[in-house]
């Protein structure tokens, strides 16, 4: 018998770029992107109209470039990750939680394109 999944929505993009600064701006002027997050010199996030655009400079072991989808409750990261493993998903990282109480794991397609999975707390902005 198949596992009924819960919804997923793709919440954010994270894109490699040679300057977080030079990118934040870009995006300020050009789409009206709000600085969401720019507290490291290598790393920077963006919103528009509930949509994440994160930038990556140098630090890609710890956040590669990816699209990031949003589950609804924080047990749903350990059931999509066990789904993952099921298919023989090859590269499926381990669930972490984080100092924000946000929970997620990275893992690739059969493609080798990165995603993550993650679940954010009522008070972090979906």
């Amino acid at each position: 018998m198949k596992t009924e999944l819960p919804p997923v929505v793709i919440t954010h993009a994270a894109v490699k770029v040679s300057s977080v600064q030079k990118s934040m701006q870009f995006f300020q002027e050009a789409l009206g992107l709000k600085p969401a997050w720019s507290g490291q010199s290598d790393w920077g996030m963006a919103k528009s109209n509930g949509s994440t655009l994160a930038f990556i400079e140098k630090n890609e072991e710890i956040h590669p470039p990816h699209i990031g989808f949003v589950v609804p409750q924080k047990e749903d990261v350990d059931l999509f990750h066990k789904n993952l493993k099921a298919l023989g998903a090859k590269e499926v990282g381990e669930p972490k939680d984080h100092r924000d109480q946000s929970r997620s794991f990275y893992f690739k397609d059969p493609d080798g394109n990165q995603f993550e999975l993650l679940w954010l707390p009522e008070n972090l902005t979906r």
